[in-house]
């Protein structure tokens, strides 16, 4: 019995002794918090989310490569949104068409940047009805959590993270800090007219031995097939409201400014507008190309205008645009 006794005196000061020295240990070392919340941050943005795309958003870095006919390195896009031009090889011509009533095809001799803006605009001269109406108008909204999630509103792989940080440290790898109740990520896309290529025949783009010498050392060449022209907005947005109030409020405004309609604001949704916080980036009109914090109800109506009709000389922004792959010219579709 008294044998028991000691044994279990023993393992009882044997626990009090490295419990004591865990305790020691621990004082004499700097566990700083944020440590933790840094390790957390690391494997959290993992990113393991795939997104789906084959409309592709224009932005300053590929702004001079986005006309019909342009060739491009369909792997660097999959990869890390690089978009890398392939050359060296004779251009043929091409023939583009617009989704504008009445407007006829034209022919591009040699398919690049400065021709291609000459052929939109002789298209749209030609037109009676160009620039009497729109397109088509969308509005879309969704919850986020991480401002990585939203370079799926942009097609490729874009760093969403620091695009949208209103911070000067790095946020490559870290989860961007979101300081309200509710995130929404909203857009709107307004299309004047799309101008489209036609699949190309025998001697139309590339001739057949400059095609199989890219397609056998590129991997996944593709072409510039369609390209939208008019406005689009991607905003983040934080609210203390519920998301139900807030998209009301900004869907109503942002109706206000590209439909033109009558219907007025109350007082509460200006007010979740006003206590919100917004950044937009738009592509499109002279704010477009970096993310902008907008203050306020004022501020915002007064930042994303409508650009008004566009005419032949007016022709608008290019704002998205899709490619073909060059073998068989489907659908250049990737995840990212």
């Amino acid at each position: 019995m008294l044998a028991t006794k000691n044994v279990a005196f023993g393992l009882f000061f044997l626990k009090a002794t490295m419990l004591l020295f865990l305790l020691q240990s621990c004082s004499q070392i700097d566990l700083d918090p944020t440590s933790f919340t840094e390790g957390l941050s690391q494997a959290s943005v993992e990113d393991v989310t795939t997104y789906s795309s084959s409309e592709m958003t224009v932005m300053d870095h590929n702004y001079e490569l986005v006309y019909l006919g342009s060739m491009l390195n369909g792997q660097q896009i999959i990869n890390n949104g690089i978009f890398a031009p392939l050359t060296g090889y004779p251009k043929l011509p091409i023939t583009v068409s617009t989704s504008i009533a009445g407007t006829l095809s034209k022919e591009i001799p040699v398919p690049r940047l400065s021709t291609f803006r000459q052929a939109v605009q002789d298209i749209l001269r030609e037109s009676s009805t160009a620039g009497t109406e729109v397109s088509s108008f969308l509005f879309f909204q969704r919850p986020f959590f991480d401002y990585n999630e939203i370079k799926k509103e942009f097609g490729y792989e874009v760093n969403t993270r620091s695009l949208f940080s209103t911070s000067n440290t790095s946020v490559i790898n870290r989860l961007t800090v979101i300081e309200k109740t509710y995130d929404i990520v909203m857009g709107f896309e307004l299309i004047n007219f799309t101008i489209d290529m036609s699949l190309p025949r025998a001697n139309e783009l590339i001739a057949l031995n400059s095609a199989e010498k890219l397609i056998a050392e590129t991997t996944t060449p593709v072409y510039i097939s369609s390209i939208s022209y008019g406005q689009k907005g991607i905003l983040a947005i934080e609210s203390d409201y519920t998301t139900e109030e807030t998209n009301k409020a900004f869907e109503k405004v942002t109706r206000k400014i590209f439909k033109k309609t009558t219907e007025s604001l109350t007082e509460r949704e200006i007010h979740i507008i006003n206590n919100s916080t917004i950044q937009v980036y738009l592509v499109g009109g002279s704010n477009s190309g970096s993310v902008t914090r907008v203050e306020g109800y004022d501020s915002f109506i007064n930042y994303i205008k409508d650009l008004g009709t566009f005419s032949a000389e007016n022709p608008g922004f290019p704002i998205s645009f899709r490619c073909r792959h060059l073998p068989d010219y489907s659908f250049f579709k990737f995840e990212y």
